[in-house]
């Protein structure tokens, strides 16, 4: 197969990425497999080109992506059974690597695996979750600005503008100018353009970034 593929010379035809993806998937070459499913689906959005490619994911242990893609299809395929069923199986992968990285924080005590564990409970629509981490993190290191910092900026990303305004003016400082432009940004989704100008004036004048 592989020999008749070199005599290709259009390889942008669909028939050639499917040969190649399959031929990818079925050798384990997930990577390579994942890039030309890819390709295919966004091409056709062809359900068969999904579930391949929600398959690579799993291989290659990106449940993020895998959760991504399934939370969309089974929003427009409620009742599809193949989806289903991969969502059972994502379910349990995510499960999985929760407990995993439960522990790796649980070890080191450092923020940044718990990072790590917020990020994917936060993909994994574990929001409550993970903020509750956050919060048992801040409250026993009250002095962590970076930790707040983070904090608010997933509370943003949550459309909690308001919880995340009322954390950053609580730790931002003169020369703290990723505080004072995350504070610009949440006052310019708001609608609140004048503060949010006064705050980017002040890191154009100040910061020689």
């Amino acid at each position: 197969t592989e020999q008749i593929l070199k005599l290709v010379k259009d390889k942008t035809l669909l028939d050639y990425l499917d040969i190649k993806a399959y031929l990818f998937f079925y050798k384990a070459k997930y990577r390579k497999a994942k890039n030309y499913f890819s390709i295919l689906y966004s091409a056709t959005y062809k359900l068969d080109y999904a579930y391949k490619l929600i398959d690579c994911y799993l291989f290659l242990n990106e449940i993020d992506k895998a959760n991504k893609l399934i939370y969309i299809l089974s929003k427009k395929y409620p009742k599809n059974s193949k989806l289903q069923k991969l969502n059972k199986k994502i379910s349990s992968k995510q499960k999985d690597k929760i407990e995993k990285l439960k522990n790796i924080y649980k070890k080191s005590g450092k923020f940044k695996d718990l990072q790590s564990l917020v990020l994917f409970l936060l993909n994994s629509k574990k929001e409550e979750e993970a903020y509750k981490f956050l919060e048992k993190y801040i409250a026993k290191h009250p002095n962590d600005s970076n930790a707040k910092y983070w904090y608010a900026t997933y509370l943003s990303w949550g459309g909690d503008n308001k919880k995340a305004l009322k954390i950053l003016e609580n730790i931002v400082t003169d020369s703290d100018y990723r505080v004072k432009l995350l504070i610009a940004k949440i006052y310019s989704w708001n609608g609140d353009y004048v503060k949010s100008i006064n705050y980017l004036n002040d890191i154009i004048e100040n910061s020689g970034d």
